[in-house]
């Protein structure tokens, strides 16, 4: 299940006509939209480029013939009442955008099938046929239109039904496409469907009461792992994998487990312009009283701490787009659902004590001393309500970041970048901490036991980060976008590849499917001598350094490598599936690293 149609498109085949002439009406790739849009060829600028006057507007664009920027137009080439994209005369990425299009602002219809696939653009806001009563329909009968939640029905089926092994819903699709939503939704649906195949009153109980504490784990999981970014309001800034374990004859909902990945640290300590940290602070700091404030060390407003004032953002809106979020709200929604999930009120106080010390720390600041160069705690006032919030020694704490090694023969100091270094890698370090030790307590609550001697299956729902093209990318851009590569080149091999093998087993005559095939893509990441074996070597190098790396990238050969045109050692780009992202590698050595000190760890 894909929740985005940008990738999808890229997949078809993108012939070219030759009678391409004066008068010829054709989709065309747009140079200033970088969209599809229709138009009328009314002229060439030379041997190979067309000139094409858009039919709404009447602006001449000039495009490349012989590319796959322009398309012959063909009547009835496709119905925006036609609910499969499989039907369309025309299979073409334009006109498939065309028709998802026309569907979604002509028919209001969110959802279109593609075969297996269910294609969904993100509405922002509420549609009718996403309304609980709706959902009790698609729970009684499935051949209805187009919806995510015939995904997880099949899968259901697939176990209860066919007796067939372990299902997993893929729901991928750029950042802000809507996957974290359509998951919540998925999850309530399958809570429905379990409920409603249950046949008698344990059954029915064991299943809710597990709904009811996977409903209660989302307003963490988001509090604490999702944040505010240029392109989505509420960006889950980690990938999960949720089994719901089920009791294959009864198809009763028994437990369920979630896998979570690659935390974005980095977010901890900065953000980008018009972004947040992760709302938990903001959150926390809205919430809490003044009582409250000075007891966690005279706390103030998030616009008071340096890792939440970078962005210069302290807002953000609701799901639909039409309300300022209220974080205070969210904090005791917060509260509410970490009581009903069993996490007591002293271990929460233990939690938020963390999260206080690691406001404070944040905003002290170090100075280099003029005689010896190295760094001096310039604010040791603000280290020591962290220490006293965390019940450390403050001299042991000040130590942690302005020695850099120590002996009994002889100690190290730190420069003012690395003391301020090992502050962030702290910080991170104990965010990440709390965070895992959250993902543990929420799998003791929700995991459930057997209800006999028979295995339990489960139905996965992955909920991976959605491809990212910032403004500045750094390193957590590029595991982001390296995983959605990984993942297209799983559903190119799964849909062509296999499907192909599969005719050609069977004897079937298959026509030859061009494809856009991301393996090399991969292979540069991934590979012998690519890039994540680059950045590991140059890691573990003693002088190694970001520049290095990044020189060290720049004799790729691979045609999905691109190299800047600046000879200034900071930037690379690949050529992904979604299109083309370049990467600033400052600090690039230092994330791939992650370390601690040994006396801090």
């Amino acid at each position: 299940f894909f929740s985005s149609i940008g990738p999808m498109a890229q997949l078809l085949s993108h012939g070219v006509e030759l009678d391409l002439k004066d008068g010829v009406q054709v989709y065309y790739l747009s140079p200033k939209s970088q969209s599809w849009q229709v138009g009328t060829i009314c002229g060439t600028s030379g041997p190979h480029k067309l000139k094409v006057k858009d039919d709404e507007t009447g602006d001449v664009s000039t495009v490349e013939k012989h590319t796959n920027e322009v398309h012959k137009f063909m009547e009835n080439g496709y119905s925006p009442a036609d609910e499969d994209l499989f039907s369309m005369n025309d299979l073409h990425s334009s006109t498939l955008l065309w028709c998802v299009s026309e569907r979604f602002e002509g028919l209001k219809q969110q959802y279109t099938r593609m075969g297996e696939i269910i294609l969904s653009m993100n509405p922002f806001e509420g549609m009718p046929y996403n309304r609980p009563e709706v959902m009790d329909s698609y729970v009684a009968e499935t051949d209805k239109a187009p919806h995510c939640w015939q995904v997880a029905h099949k899968a259901f089926r697939n176990i209860v039904i066919r007796d067939e092994g372990n299902q997993s819903v893929l729901i991928s699709g750029e950042s802000g496409a809507g996957k974290t939503e359509t998951t919540k939704t998925l999850l309530q649906y399958l809570g429905k469907l379990s409920h409603s195949n249950s046949s008698h009153k344990l059954q029915k109980e064991i299943c809710a009461r597990v709904s009811e504490k996977l409903k209660n784990s989302n307003p963490i999981l988001e509090s604490f792992g999702n944040a505010k970014t240029v392109r989505n309001d509420n960006s889950s800034r980690f990938g999960k994998y949720i089994k719901l374990m089920l009791e294959p004859k009864s198809g009763v909902i028994i437990g369920a487990e979630m896998t979570t990945y690659l935390l974005e640290k980095s977010r901890i300590v900065t953000q980008g312009e018009g972004e947040r940290g992760y709302h938990v602070f903001y959150e926390f700091l809205s919430g809490i009283s003044a009582e409250e404030k000075a007891k966690f060390g005279g706390l103030k407003e998030a616009k008071d701490y340096k890792c939440l004032n970078q962005g210069n953002c302290f807002q953000r809106r609701s799901t639909d787009g039409r309300r300022v979020e209220d974080d205070a709200q969210s904090y005791r929604g917060l509260v509410d659902a970490m009581d009903k999930l069993g996490i007591e009120e002293d271990v929460r106080e233990q939690i938020f004590t963390v999260l206080a010390g690691i406001l404070h720390l944040q905003n002290v600041e170090f100075g280099t001393d003029a005689g010896t160069g190295k760094s001096t705690i310039a604010n040791p006032d603000v280290l020591k309500i962290a220490a006293e919030l965390w019940g450390v020694d403050a001299e042991g704490l000040g130590k942690t970041f302005t020695v850099k090694s120590s002996t009994n023969i002889m100690t190290t100091l730190s420069t003012q970048n690395e003391a301020e270094d090992m502050r962030d890698a702290v910080s991170k370090a104990l965010y990440q901490s709390v965070f895992d030790w959250l993902v543990s307590k929420l799998n003791e609550v929700i995991r459930g036991q057997p209800m006999g001697s028979q295995e339990t299956k489960y139905i996965g729902l992955l909920d991976i980060f959605g491809f990212e093209n910032f403004k500045t990318n750094s390193f957590e851009q590029m595991c982001i976008n390296y995983t959605n590569e990984a993942l297209q080149n799983h559903y190119n091999k799964y849909t062509f590849v296999e499907d192909a093998a599969e005719c050609e087993r069977e004897g079937i005559p298959l026509a030859i499917t061009e494809y856009p095939d991301n393996q090399p893509c991969v292979d540069l990441i991934e590979g012998k001598g690519g890039l994540i074996q680059l950045l590991d070597g140059e890691t573990h190098f003693k002088l190694g350094t970001d520049g290095g790396f990044t020189e060290k990238t720049w004799a790729s050969e691979n045609p999905f490598f691109i190299k800047p045109k600046s000879t200034v050692p900071d930037a690379f780009g690949i050529r992904h599936y979604a299109g083309d992202v370049m990467y600033t590698t400052t600090n690039f050595l230092e994330k791939n690293a992650d370390t601690l000190k040994d006396d801090v760890r």
